[in-house]
């Protein structure tokens, strides 16, 4: 199974902020490790098989090799648990992604979802 590793601007995004030494030049990135025991959300590098469920604004995607213990995420069955892993290659987005993209910045000119004015503090939203 190909697993992958979800960043924004070089570092673990979905939690920890591990910065990643990237893949150069078809060169694969150096290989990143962790003592275990592996503990989910707590200890262990985190990959997966579904990229997109993790994507973040301003993400990018690399293909990961894993060594070493792993073990499965038990609520999240795509999300593998490594003890080492260093990134392949940056995988391109799918198309649909990159349109929604596209649209999202395209709203920065229409002139209506402009900012025209600095909020007022008591413009806020109240949870209850």
């Amino acid at each position: 199974m190909n697993y992958y590793k979800v960043l924004v601007n070089g570092r673990s995004c979905n939690g920890g902020a591990l910065v990643w030494s990237l893949p150069k030049a078809k060169r694969p990135g150096k290989w990143h490790s962790i003592r275990p025991p592996l503990l989910p959300c707590s200890n262990g590098i985190h990959v997966t098989s579904e990229p997109t469920r993790w994507y973040k604004w301003g993400c990018s995607v690399y293909e990961a090799e894993t060594c070493g213990a792993s073990i499965q995420k038990p609520d999240s069955p795509d999300v593998l648990i490594v003890e080492r892993c260093r990134l392949i290659r940056e995988v391109p987005h799918p198309s649909w992604w990159l349109d929604a993209v596209s649209f999202i910045e395209s709203l920065k000119s229409v002139k209506w979802f402009a900012q025209h004015e600095t909020p007022l503090p008591e413009w806020h939203v109240t949870l209850k």
